[in-house]
């Protein structure tokens, strides 16, 4: 089993736009640089708007069911019940053997409150919980298996709105105690939590495995800016003319899986080495 120590680089990355393209949903040209994560045993990170069940499934997939992955843009952090980082004493059992670290709003509340702003707002609002997973899979271009996935939301609560009712909606929100993070396909309304906070407790215990340890971060979107904060190096692959303002950002000329690609294989290069220094 990988050891935490054993490398002082740590990756947390984006998924859709990011690790994965952002129409195809495809890894394959982040691929080699994700290989030589795994033999270097460099953690990889999933940090993601999308839902436990999805992403169980890309860790299979990809490779990276050892590590742990925070979901649903912060609402909780999902630790494998044999990986490498012991799981924390607070986390609960989850079931197929991951555990959480539960630190959004529920769900129910949160399709609550955007019906009760809708409605008193007169808003064309339509949840992921108004819509089928047909629907969704339309709206998203998913499978509709892929969409049935999505759909089994637990602390975020994805939107389809004009961005200036969905303005208004995180206005009325904000009263409420939640918030609403503008999204490329769609909108999230949640709890008081993001990414950059989930990554930030995250990047904790990983410091203590390995004080030396650092960390990188890549994301595309708004909703990727807190965690690109909490990192020591971030990376920006979304359109140039929306980079942050972030000190040390990095924007490598390619974006999605090519531009993960070559940013994580220059940062495997500066810090591995350092493992056998």
């Amino acid at each position: 089993m990988p050891d935490p120590r054993s490398s002082h680089a740590l990756v947390f990355t984006d998924l859709d736009g990011t690790l994965l393209d952002k129409e195809t949903y495809s890894w394959d040209k982040a691929a080699p640089a994700l290989s030589a994560c795994r033999d270097a045993r460099v953690p990889v990170v999933m940090v993601s708007s999308k839902t436990r069940a999805e992403m169980v499934v890309l860790a299979r997939d990809l490779g990276l069911s050892l590590y742990p992955f925070v979901a649903e843009n912060g609402g909780a952090v999902f630790f494998p019940e044999r990986g490498p980082l012991p799981v924390p004493p607070d986390a609960r059992p989850a079931g197929d053997g991951w555990h959480a670290w539960e630190l959004g709003a529920p769900y129910p509340d949160l399709v609550a409150a955007l019906r009760e702003i809708r409605d008193a707002l007169s808003l064309s609002v339509e949840g992921f919980s108004d819509l089928s997973p047909v629907q969704i899979a339309r709206r998203t271009g998913l499978s509709e298996e892929e969409a049935a996935l999505a759909a089994r939301r637990e602390y975020d609560e994805p939107f389809f709105a004009e961005e200036g009712q969905a303005r208004r909606l995180a206005q009325a929100a904000e009263k409420k105690g939640l918030f609403v993070t503008l999204g490329g396909r769609a909108h999230h309304l949640h709890g008081n939590t993001d990414k950059g906070r989930a990554v930030a407790r995250l990047a904790a215990l990983f410091r203590r495995a390995n004080p030396g340890v650092v960390s990188m971060g890549l994301g595309d979107g708004p909703n990727d800016v807190s965690m690109l904060r909490e990192v020591r190096v971030p990376v920006w692959l979304g359109p140039k003319d929306l980079a942050p303002d972030i000190p040390r950002l990095v924007l490598p000329p390619p974006a999605g899986p090519e531009g993960w690609n070559l940013a994580v294989s220059s940062f495997l290069r500066q810090t591995v080495a350092r493992s056998f220094g």
